[in-house]
């Protein structure tokens, strides 16, 4: 699959979209330069598609993020820069 973080660098909101090109568990999970977990969401199924969410991320200090999409046995991931 495919994932695009936009904006990057983001200020308030991130949107992620990623496409899946089979079916599976999908969860995200947003941690900060030292490792530390900021936001996650659970698994859930989903089927072969495209996707967006939205993260909230006005609360987080500014620094560099990475985002991890958890697809099954596969790992996805984005450097994110929050100002």
């Amino acid at each position: 699959g495919s994932l695009q973080c936009m904006p990057n660098p983001v200020l308030t909101e991130m949107e992620v979209r990623y496409t899946l090109v089979r079916d599976a568990t999908i969860s995200l999970a947003l941690h900060n330069a030292s490792g530390f977990c900021m936001y996650s969401t659970p698994a859930v199924a989903q089927a072969t598609g495209e996707y967006t969410t939205h993260i909230a991320m006005s609360h987080l200090p500014q620094g560099g993020y990475t985002l991890y999409v958890y697809a099954d046995d596969q790992v996805i991931q984005q450097v994110v820069i929050k100002q």
